[in-house]
């Protein structure tokens, strides 16, 4: 009887499993594969773009950032590069606008399909793949600089004698970013904002040279820096006898102009009257007029391409593409038409944009004083007078060293753990109290006076001498010995990671104390560089991605919810139609390939061959 009842519940769990599962199938068969149309908008969505690309240059401008010759000439070379393609109901021509006004607006999904009359799964789609495509000319506008020197420099005399051999402005900046919660730590910046640290090189037109995008925000841009230098796929290269203009979180160095420390440098400590008193004032006062270009380029990248100014709930690689993708289409624009409307669609007027360089710069023939001509190899080195002024603009106050022994960091990793327990860790720095109470443990216990300043400087050795040990651990090679707590590897092992390490040269057989604590302490919370991937290597990808697409591309991957008989498409009669006014309207413009029906198609003679297409730019004006 037992036996019975039992059957009976498994097979009454048996049928309300297989219930469940032909419901979930039902209902996700009625979601994502029996889709029907919400509404049959054709006209609607018709009206809207051509309302966007055939009307003025403004109103172009105004929606995706561009003219009306910038858009099609991006279509074509799309199309010509097989980057990408028509689907069977979505033109090229509107997978680009979906795309260019997202990026612009930072338009979330829904509202781009409500307002393009499309689903959410199918602008998110093609916005994809339009990223990728983007991202795939990277290598084809973003050039490193060469041996020809900027001929603005050459013919404004205030710069000539000082920057003959420059070539670009160099500069970090950060982009919001969102990561899952466990990586917040090695991403918020010193600011307290989860963001991307962007390492960009410009020319003097404001033209991006170089770009690496990816490293986390709590990374230094010295760290930035060097990690461009040593890129494999993608490397920062300085041409020979040339240098780049840099600020003065650099290091002055071979390749690299760094200002003078200790003396005013921003342009807006010279304004108001207070014109460069001596030699050094007005060489920082030149060299923050060149420099200027890079923080001007950020602006306008920013200003321009709104989805840059928030967090985007992406996959932090399709964060790192969109970066790269508005800095490329940054250069597009620079690259093939006049730069004057898209300022003031991006909301950017032209005299803030272009004032730093024109009423400080090009008008400037005041303070004849002679400049040094600073040399970017070899760091000049101060007079002793000239140290004497240099110190009176450091702090006043001066924390008192303290000589640390192993009995003091034992106390002092002590504290700090019963610290982090009480969670006075706030990711990438311990609070004000931390430290203090920390002070107050290491003095009583072993008698000598501490401040928390103390405390602070000590806990910043301590990082930087984990990162060195983390750095090798990782290095083919090198091991731990837990008995003795030192680094261990093989003398050629060592004699070759010297030659490009050379900071770890004083590790080498030194005992590291309590290195598991301080993994938990300083460990966490630094930035290693696992996301970073070069411009190249991702341009290379997302090609790549793109090809396999197109050569699979199938009906089957058409817009399942958009499945409108194409013969009475009324977005295709109107785009074929504008099509013949426009170009009869730009001669030099080339024939675009817009979606319409087969007897459009075989009657202008506008295949998908692209043929008859031009690439011919236009010249901007001297």
């Amino acid at each position: 009887m037992g036996s019975e009842e039992e059957e009976d519940e498994r097979r009454a769990v048996v049928v309300q499993a297989v219930a469940t599962c032909v419901a979930a199938v039902g209902e996700y068969c009625r979601a994502y594969m029996f889709k029907q149309p919400t509404r049959f908008g054709d006209d609607e969505r018709a009206r809207f773009i051509n309302s966007i690309i055939r009307a003025t240059d403004r109103d172009c401008v105004t929606q995706l950032r561009m003219s009306r010759e910038a858009f099609f000439l991006l279509c074509s070379q799309l199309r010509e590069k097989t980057l990408l393609r028509d689907s069977r109901n979505v033109s090229l021509e509107e997978q680009v606008v979906i795309f260019l006004h997202t990026v612009s607006y930072n338009v979330r999904n829904r509202v781009i399909g409500h307002r393009f009359i499309r689903s959410g799964e199918t602008v998110s789609r093609h916005f994809h793949r339009v990223l990728d495509a983007v991202v795939s000319l990277y290598p084809v506008y973003v050039k490193q600089a060469g041996q020809e020197p900027p001929t603005d420099l050459q013919t404004n005399q205030n710069w000539a004698s000082y920057f003959q051999d420059y070539v670009g402005a160099i500069d970090g900046t950060h982009i919001p970013t969102h990561v899952p919660a466990p990586d917040h730590a090695c991403f918020r910046n010193r600011k307290g904002a989860l963001s991307q640290n962007v390492l960009a090189a410009c020319s003097f037109d404001m033209k991006i040279l170089y770009l690496l995008a990816s490293w986390e925000g709590s990374a230094s841009d010295a760290r930035v820096l060097h990690n461009a230098l040593t890129q494999t796929d993608d490397p920062l290269t300085v041409p020979n006898g040339k240098f780049y203009i840099v600020d003065a979180r650099y290091a002055h160095s071979p390749g690299f102009m760094a200002p003078y420390r200790g003396v005013r440098y921003h342009l807006q400590e010279y304004r108001s009257g207070r014109a460069p008193s001596n030699m050094r004032e007005l060489f920082n006062y030149r060299h923050a007029q060149v420099w200027n270009a890079i923080e001007r380029c950020f602006g306008l990248v920013k200003g321009r391409f709104s989805i840059l100014k928030t967090a985007i709930q992406y996959a932090f690689e399709t964060q790192v593409k969109v970066v790269i993708a508005c800095f490329v289409l940054h250069n597009f624009i620079r690259s093939d038409i006049d730069c004057g409307e898209d300022l003031h669609a991006a909301g950017i007027s032209v005299g803030e944009v272009e004032g730093e360089m024109s009423d400080n710069c090009l008008s400037d023939t005041s303070t004849p004083i002679q400049s040094p001509v600073r040399s970017p190899a070899i760091p000049t080195r101060c007079s002793p007078r000239e140290k004497t002024v240099k110190s009176l603009a450091e702090p006043l106050f001066r924390v008192a060293k303290s000589k640390w022994s192993s009995q003091m960091d034992q106390v002092l990793c002590n504290k700090l753990l019963k610290q982090i327990a009480l969670g006075r860790k706030a990711d990438n720095s311990f609070r004000r109290e931390a430290y203090q109470v920390a002070a107050e443990q290491v003095t009583r216990q072993t008698g000598v006076p501490v401040t928390w300043q103390n405390v602070q400087n000590r806990l910043r050795y301590h990082k930087r001498e984990y990162n060195v040990v983390r750095d090798m651990l990782a290095a083919s090679g090198f091991g731990w010995d837990n008995e003795r707590m030192v680094v261990t590897a093989p003398d050629e092992v060592w004699e070759e990671y010297l030659k490009s390490h050379p900071r770890a040269a004083r590790l080498r057989g030194k005992r590291i104390e309590r290195m598991d604590d301080l993994g938990v302490i300083v460990g966490s919370n630094q930035a290693t560089g696992r996301y970073v991937k070069g411009s190249m290597t991702m341009a290379a990808s997302s090609s790549r991605i793109n090809r396999d697409l197109n050569e699979t591309w199938t009906e089957l991957d058409d817009d399942l919810d958009d499945h409108v008989d194409l013969s009475d498409d009324t977005l295709g009669d109107s785009i074929g139609t504008m099509r013949g006014q426009f170009s009869s309207d730009t001669p030099s413009m080339p024939n675009r390939c817009y979606r319409g029906t087969p007897t459009q198609t075989s009657a202008t003679n506008h295949g998908r061959s692209g043929s008859g297409s031009s690439t011919k730019k236009r010249q901007r004006p001297p």
